[in-house]
């Protein structure tokens, strides 16, 4: 029987992940008897690396890299795909999680419209006191890409499904997340320019980052993520189950790059491959001293800034000591001795340091399957897992 006929409750999505530095894509089978989504074809296209970064050859690199990567997947699907999703990492949109609390003497009934107008009242709220701290942003219309319930308290008791129930207090945290009306009408024309669909669905990275960590590690309720993508590094403190607030700061992978460029007068091709060389601990003595000299001096600026960035989101709420990160497997762990070398005690729950858990494809062997056995992208089965688990519900 074809993968893709609907009376055995399957359907192939195709999912793209829309990253600072590439940009991937992958098509997955969604609502099998096993409950998990199963990877059919992904593929992965790298943007053009830019020494001095204008956005304008960002968003054109971006689209350019998009297309590569819808022709390959419409290659390998027999039909249209039933769902598309966009999963965007930063610099392509801004978040916030917002709370709601209703009180009322007389019991009220939880309503899906009373839910669906307290979070639009929300919303409006959101483009009129947040956005004004993203002038570029708001001058190039803003768009509402995504909102989601993340935690539902009825009474002082957390539920997963309020819907008809009663109660004298209510209280709500969701997700928003917004981009740029361009950048959204861009990915989807490019998409549509190859595939004959309708519709593309948009989320942010960080929601599938955050359900699957929270679904994976059930017994933690207080940890940070972390994603240090190309440009890149976002943080997202997850607190008492709730995705609580996110930062983001551009220094990521090709900040390194663009310091060896620099320092060894080589190409962005030799600094890549001379930084995962030295980070294995292949590169010669002379080179790795070379090497070593400019890292040195990139972590204290990286460190710098994380640390700040640490200090803003730690104002409200002591931080725990677990961080999960997904970073490219060459260059993660050069961040992860970065980070277990520094101490950040004056920021955790506990006198202990960070333990940094790295997300590998490996992690995952229990949540996906896979049609193939090349190389396993984590950004791409995280954002799997996630679409499978909205196709349930």
């Amino acid at each position: 029987m074809s993968l893709f006929k609907k009376s055995n409750q399957k359907e192939v999505y195709a999912i793209f992940d829309i990253g600072s530095a590439s940009v991937a894509g992958a098509l997955i089978e969604v609502g099998g008897v096993e409950g998990k989504p199963k990877i059919l074809h992904s593929v992965r296209k790298p943007m053009v690396f830019q020494e001095k970064l204008s956005f304008k050859r960002f968003v054109a690199s971006m689209l350019k890299s998009l297309s590569e990567v819808s022709v390959e997947l419409e290659t390998k699907i027999p039909k249209t795909p039933d769902k598309v999703m966009c999963f965007l990492s930063s610099p392509w949109y801004a978040s916030q999680t917002r709370f709601i609390e209703v009180k009322r003497e007389t019991p009220f009934i939880v309503s899906e419209k009373l839910l669906e107008e307290l979070m639009e009242k929300e919303i409006e709220s959101f483009k009129k006191d947040e956005l004004i701290k993203y002038p570029e942003l708001k001058k190039s219309n803003p768009k509402i890409i995504e909102s989601h319930n993340i935690r539902v308290r009825l009474n002082g008791y957390e539920t997963s499904n309020p819907i008809g129930k009663k109660a004298n207090e209510a209280k709500i945290a969701f997700y928003v997340s917004v981009s740029t009306e361009r950048v959204i009408n861009n990915i989807s024309e490019n998409i549509k320019r190859v595939f004959n669909v309708e519709d593309v669905e948009f989320n942010s990275f960080m929601v599938p980052f955050f359900s699957t960590m929270r679904d994976l590690f059930h017994d933690k309720h207080r940890f940070l993520l972390l994603d240090i993508s190309g440009e890149i590094t976002d943080i997202a403190l997850v607190k008492n189950n709730v995705l609580f607030e996110s930062v983001s700061f551009p220094l990521g992978t090709n900040f390194l790059i663009r310091r060896l460029v620099s320092g060894l007068k080589t190409t962005p091709l030799e600094a890549t491959t001379a930084l995962n060389l030295y980070i294995k601990g292949e590169s010669t003595k002379a080179v790795s001293k070379k090497i070593k000299i400019i890292l040195d001096s990139a972590k204290k600026e990286w460190l710098k800034v994380f640390q700040e960035n640490l200090h803003h989101i730690s104002k409200h709420s002591s931080l725990s000591s677990t961080i999960f990160l997904v970073a490219n497997k060459n260059v993660a762990p050069w961040f992860i001795d970065t980070i277990l070398k520094e101490e950040f005690h004056q920021y955790t729950l506990s006198e202990r340091s960070f333990e940094v858990e790295f997300l590998s494809s490996e992690k995952f062997k229990d949540l996906s399957n896979f049609a193939h056995n090349k190389d396993k992208d984590p950004f791409l089965i995280l954002e799997a897992i996630f679409a499978n688990k909205t196709q349930k519900k």
